[in-house]
Order: C-alpha cells, then structure tokens, then sequence
C-alpha cells in the first residue's frame, strides 16, 4: 500500500478507485433491434474491446416482447465481445447491450474538472467516467431462491450479467425423446417495471415440460439508468 494517494469510495462505502486500482467503467453501449424467423426472433451484436488484457464485464437489458421472455448469452472470440438475445415465440424487442472494463479514459472537453492519471501516466478516471458501482444481487448464491427460481420484478430499468440459470427437461409429444434445454436469466423492461427471470435458450414448440434442474446461482444486475 503507497504512503499517499487517493482513494474513492461510492455511496456504500466501497473503494472504487485506490492508487494500485484502475476503476472498471463503462466503454460501450449498443442498441439493437430483434429480427424474426420460423424458430423466433433474435438479436445481435458486438463490440470490440480497448485492449486485449483488462477483466470485462457485460450486461444486458431488453425490452419485454408481447410473449414470454428473452435468454441472453454473450461470448468472446479474441477481442470482440458477442451478445444474443432470444426470445422463442417469434415477439420483437429491443436488445441494450454495456460493457464495462479498464480502459484509458479520453480527457474531456471541458475546461473544469476532475481528471486522475496512473503511476504509468495512464488517464484513468475523469469527471464524465460512468464507473461501474451498483451491482446489486438477486437470489442468494447455492440456495433455492437463486438460478431457476428467480422470478421477480423491480421498479425501473435494470439490465443482467448473462449466465445459464439451469437447464429444463421438456418431452417430445410425437415420440417422447425426453430433452435437455438450458435456460439464461433475462431482464425485460416494459416500460414501468424490469422482469428478473429465466427464459429459455432454444425453441420448444411442441414440447411439454417436465421437469428441471436449477444451478442455484445468484443474478447480478445493474440499473442503467445510472449509464445512460
């Protein structure tokens, strides 16, 4: 630990910025319309990353379409960050994608400010940085209100970090082959209020649920209103 220096915390009280610790921020923000097909309807998108060694950190919030919900899952190939929106009965949304990570932070364009450089002479945070700092939990972690079983709703926007939330068990009505479906959580704003749940990834028309399993993990969301 330096003998001097800085060090931020947010309303919580945690540290958000130390002089050993660059903030995560928001770098990108994407908005992308779904298109539709026989199997549903799906949106894209991707960014490509500042660098190629800082952690990243994706979320994702859609509007509610006029039927079921919306899986998300994001990738990575080299720098690029890739996201998918799905919803499997064939209804439009808006898919809103952020990325958070470190990055070098463009001076800003007014002549009054804050501006804060690295030991490296890196600018790392200013007065127009959106810091990511409000990550709020839903569900506790291993426990049955978590993963599957998470099924809420809160006021305002709120946007998700993709994960798979479990898988479920669906049988074909025509033959009975019993299939496995994996589930993302999802968040889908309809304008007043943000529904917090799974949804699942592929199409299942056709298909009668029978059962499932959870894998018990909490959601981690964000409200975007903080970076719009």
């Amino acid at each position: 630990m330096a003998e001097w220096g800085a060090m931020i915390v947010n309303d919580q009280g945690n540290v958000m910025v130390t002089p050993q610790y660059s903030p995560m921020a928001l770098y990108r923000r994407v908005s992308v319309s779904s298109s539709g097909g026989s199997s549903g309807h799906t949106a894209t998108a991707s960014i490509t990353l500042p660098n190629s060694w800082a952690p990243v950190l994706p979320f994702v919030g859609t509007s509610k379409p006029g039927q079921g919900g919306v899986a998300i899952s994001v990738s990575r190939s080299g720098n690029v960050v890739n996201f998918t929106g799905f919803n499997m009965y064939n209804s439009s949304f808006t898919m809103n994608c952020f990325l958070f990570t470190q990055f070098d932070q463009p001076m800003p364009a007014s002549r009054y400010g804050m501006a804060i450089w690295d030991a490296s002479g890196r600018l790392i945070l200013t007065h127009e940085t959106r810091v990511l700092t409000d990550i709020n939990n839903v569900g506790v972690q291993g426990s049955g209100s978590a993963g599957l079983n998470i099924n809420t709703t809160r006021a305002g926007r709120y946007a998700v970090s993709p994960e798979l939330s479990g898988v479920v068990y669906y049988r074909d009505l025509t033959g009975g082959l019993i299939i496995p479906m994996p589930t993302a959580f999802e968040a889908s704003f309809d304008g007043t209020n943000t529904f917090l749940r799974s949804a699942p990834m592929r199409p299942v028309s056709g298909l009668q649920q029978v059962g499932g399993t959870s894998f018990d993990n909490s959601m981690k969301v964000i409200n975007i209103d903080n970076y719009l």
